[in-house]
């Protein structure tokens, strides 16, 4: 759906633009300046709702810091052909029948919610839960509320 999406509109291009830098050859030195700075700073959005406590933000840093760990995290960008062709190496054979739910952060500045409807067609048993009050890591940002909707879709 995302490789879909950077192929046709250019509103999506813009708001992952951010994916060129992290499959750039020099991204591990890039990112890994000033103590990570970049990327904590990526955090901050987070951090600034209040979720993101200063320990967590250090086990982060603590493992960018490992040996091969950047690389390996950034090697997932490098590798995913699906955000150069137009999302078709990821063609499915047919629509998905295993119930799924998406959980998505309404104020994510990264995937807009037009890309909830792109996966309708592609999963037959689809829910999808919105949080108002969170944007590209929902997880981190409202962990109580994600865990609250994965036990209850968990426990069907």
């Amino acid at each position: 759906v995302l490789g879909h999406a950077l192929s046709v509109d250019p509103d999506q291009k813009v708001r992952s633009a951010y994916i060129n830098a992290l499959r750039a050859p020099d991204a591990e030195e890039t990112l890994s300046r000033e103590n990570f700075a970049a990327l904590q700073n990526a955090f901050q959005e987070v951090h600034r709702a209040g979720e993101l406590p200063a320990p967590v933000l250090e086990r982060h840093i603590a493992a960018w810091s490992r040996p091969g760990r950047l690389r390996g995290a950034l090697n997932w960008y490098r590798a995913a052909a699906f955000l150069d062709d137009g999302g078709v190496s990821v063609k499915h054979a047919s629509v998905i029948q295993t119930p799924t739910r998406i959980i998505w952060g309404a104020q994510d500045k990264v995937l807009p919610p037009a890309l909830i409807d792109a996966h309708r067609p592609l999963v037959s048993a689809l829910d999808v839960q919105i949080l108002p009050d969170a944007g590209h890591w929902p997880h981190q940002e409202r962990p109580q509320a994600v865990t609250s909707l994965m036990r209850g879709w968990l426990s069907y």
